[in-house]
């Protein structure tokens, strides 16, 4: 038995420095890196997650531009719409008022030239009239005014 003591006493002793060091150092230890890789992974978890919202955050915000921009594409079309329409109105307008303009100044041309007419044939029996009474008195010599 005198052989057995010193393996039973390394045992014993063995067991007890083994329990002694788990206490102190092993499990704190352990528990240190059980928590590092919960935190690693929590952080992981958190982080995938928040990428995955900002990534709907960044299609929805993508939607709306879309839905903003073809808003105020149809708004843009409407008002180019509306100042066609506008312009055509004008221009038909004044294409109206420019032909009214032009058959009243035909007219008032048409009225002067029918006084004209008037006035030169009243003028050319005037003429006449004088010519055949000069031509009747005699007095050819001088010249009409």
């Amino acid at each position: 038995m005198a052989n057995l003591e010193p393996i039973l006493l390394s045992t014993v002793l063995f067991i007890v420095v083994w329990r002694f060091l788990s206490k102190t150092f092993f499990t704190p230890y352990l528990n240190l890196l059980d928590q590092r890789d919960r935190a690693t992974v929590g952080a992981t978890a958190r982080t995938k997650k928040l990428l995955e919202e900002s990534e709907a955050l960044a299609v929805k915000f993508s939607d709306e531009t879309k839905a903003v921009r073809l808003q105020a594409l149809k708004r843009r079309d409407t008002y180019i719409e509306k100042a066609k329409q506008e312009s055509r109105s004008v221009i038909d307008e004044a294409t109206e008022l420019a032909h009214k303009e032009l058959e009243t100044n035909r007219q008032k041309l048409e009225e002067l030239k029918g006084r004209v007419r008037n006035d030169f044939s009243q003028e050319a029996v005037l003429i006449a009239d004088r010519l055949k009474q000069k031509l009747l008195s005699g007095t050819t010599s001088r010249t009409i005014h």
